[in-house]
């Protein structure tokens, strides 16, 4: 389904997971099909250094709160080299079979870098008011995992490996910067939060639909006090 039709008003990136049918041939991070409000179109910039592009432009624009939702291609196979101004491994040049790991960790390092790019792009004004969640979809892929971890319990699985992912957050509210907080939370949870540091009431009339039960609990308060306990 598109980003559109689910209620987002501007959206730009790929549809797909680079590397899935339907994009251009060659490398699909330096050639893919880039949709942009519905209208698709053939983009040849790095795809991690354009998507923190089309942040830094959108959030330019905004005169009001906003609302931003960045989701990375980065890093997922086919792996490679980025950029070479984007990571430190600078003999890295291409894919081979003996520098998998070396071009997955080149490309996590390559997103690192863009995401700072994004929060010093960001006006100080914006900074002050703006909480920053930052978190992954799902574990580490199996071959990447290192020992003492079992690389057969990784992404995909219902392992420790598999499941848990980084959550940092950024954000005026946290009375304890630099803190580590021990409450289990999921990403089902993320809805509730923002939608609480939005000022959004779930449980009035109207804002969801009706016999839609909700599996999502804010985790809020644990941003303010890391330590909260588990809601």
């Amino acid at each position: 389904t598109h980003p559109n039709d689910l209620g987002f008003a501007h959206y730009a990136g790929p549809l797909l997971n680079l590397g899935d049918v339907g994009v251009p041939p060659g490398n699909p991070y330096f050639s893919y099909t880039k949709t942009v409000d519905g209208r698709a179109q053939h983009a040849t910039k790095y795809a991690t250094t354009d998507q923190v592009d089309d942040a830094l432009k959108w959030i330019g624009a905004q005169s009001g709160p906003w609302f931003l939702y960045l989701a990375f291609n980065a890093p997922h196979v086919p792996l490679h080299a980025p950029p070479a101004a984007l990571h430190s491994n600078k003999a890295l040049v291409s894919r081979t079979a003996d520098n998998r790991r070396e071009c997955y960790k080149a490309m996590i390092e390559a997103m690192d870098s863009e995401f700072g790019r994004l929060l010093a792009g960001l006006p100080q004004a914006a900074l002050e008011h703006t909480t920053i969640l930052f978190m992954a979809d799902n574990g580490t892929p199996d071959d990447m995992i290192l020992a003492p971890f079992d690389a057969e319990r990784g992404k995909g699985s219902v392992y420790e490996e598999g499941i848990h992912v980084p959550l940092i957050v950024r954000s005026p509210l946290v009375k304890r910067p630099g803190s580590f907080c021990e409450a289990l939370v999921d990403t089902s949870d993320v809805f509730a939060t923002v939608a609480e540091l939005a000022g959004i009431d779930l449980a009035r009339d109207g804002v969801v639909p009706a016999g839609v039960a909700l599996d999502s609990i804010s985790f809020a308060s644990n941003v303010v006090d890391s330590k909260r306990p588990s809601a």
